[in-house]
């Protein structure tokens, strides 16, 4: 993701450092991560990870996915 113009807040949730190396613990323990992006910022969003976008102004971003198959870019 590509922010061209405005500012937003983003958020996603994933599995904490420690739960990463401790996949088989029953009880998972998630971690939140928050960012506030601005113009020209590029952010990367981990596969399968939950995402919320809240636009704090006039926000213009352009964004793709992968498709890990054959490495098509499907654009948003």
């Amino acid at each position: 993701m590509v922010i061209n113009e405005g500012e937003a807040k983003i958020e996603l949730v994933g599995l904490s450092d420690q739960q990463q190396q401790k996949q088989q613990e029953e009880s998972l323990e998630v971690q939140r991560y928050r960012a506030e992006l601005s113009e020209d910022d590029v952010f990367v969003i981990p596969a399968a990870y939950p995402v919320a976008i809240n636009a704090t102004s006039n926000l213009n971003f352009f964004a793709f996915g992968i498709n890990a198959e054959n490495n098509q870019r499907n654009f948003l």
